[in-house]
């Protein structure tokens, strides 16, 4: 897959993201703007997988793909074939949560590896951190305020 193709799927991937965490849970419009999310993150992860950066091996770009890949169909399987309790809908929200994480601590990992060559594992392995860690903070401080604004009781 060309690069241009998996920066426009990550940057609509971005925008949806934020779109679906803005709005409210449960709604039509929910389910829509979520699986367009989901779609362009699985383009995002795909094409992960087929960059190399010019090397042809497989780094940590191409794990962090698979691990976001597994928080994906983490997110989204139970909510098709299991039957939607409270658990399994704040599991859904969390891991969820977390792939919008992935996808901005990926990015932001990109342009931190880019800004210094030089110490390119130290520079992913602090951005990762920063954003997971306030990512962390936002989803575990809005997840009960999501399910019961969807008028769920945990």
């Amino acid at each position: 897959m060309p690069a241009f193709v998996h920066v426009g799927a990550a940057v609509i991937a971005l925008v949806l993201g934020a779109v679906v965490l803005a709005m409210r849970k449960g709604t039509t419009r929910h389910r829509i703007v979520g699986g367009c999310y989901a779609g362009a993150l699985l383009m995002v992860n795909l094409g992960a997988l087929t960059l190399s950066g010019g090397s042809g091996r497989f780094g940590p770009f191409q794990v962090l793909a698979i691990i976001s890949l597994s928080t994906l169909l983490a997110g989204l399987v139970p909510m098709r074939l299991l039957p939607r309790t409270t658990g399994v809908i704040a599991a859904h929200g969390i891991t969820m949560g977390f792939s919008y994480v992935g996808l901005v601590a990926a990015g932001l990992s990109q342009v931190a590896a880019q800004s210094f060559p030089h110490h390119t594992g130290m520079a992913v392995l602090a951005a990762s951190l920063a954003t997971f860690a306030v990512g962390a903070v936002a989803i575990f401080g809005s997840i009960d305020r999501a399910m019961r604004r969807s008028g769920i009781r945990a």
